[in-house]
């Protein structure tokens, strides 16, 4: 073997090597889904408009929600974290099958309140 193609295959298993170390960090969307909501959005939260039947209480747990517009649990919950949100959806065989229900941290009438937006609407929940 010549010295010349030694020192090229060498040169080019040492890049290839560089960039499986060096790999960049993985984007957002490629998070787990089997997540857990974050504290700050658990507890009970109320409602107080018209718009909603049946319940008036939106349940929120470490790996459940239950309320009258959404009510997922276990593996069936899917949770995707933004950095001033939080998605929760339906998931079957770890992809999303279901529409996301986005909520939001806020204040609503001076209180904590949780902003859930789905299709078109936004539903306010308050502590």
């Amino acid at each position: 073997m010549s010295k010349k193609l030694f020192l090229t295959l060498v040169a080019a298993m040492s890049l290839g090597t560089v960039g499986i170390i060096t790999q960049q960090p993985q984007p957002v969307y490629a998070q787990s889904v089997y997540q857990k909501i974050p504290k700050s959005y658990r507890g009970t939260w109320h409602y107080h408009g018209k718009a909603i039947r049946g319940s008036r209480k939106l349940v929120v747990r470490a790996r459940s929600i239950h309320g009258s517009v959404v009510g997922y649990k276990g593996k069936s919950l899917g949770v995707h974290k933004g950095k001033h949100f939080v998605a929760v959806f339906q998931i079957a065989k770890g992809k999303q099958v279901g529409e996301n229900f986005v909520m939001h941290r806020t204040r609503y009438n001076g209180k904590a309140a949780l902003r859930i937006s789905y299709d078109t609407a936004n539903v306010y929940y308050t502590k």
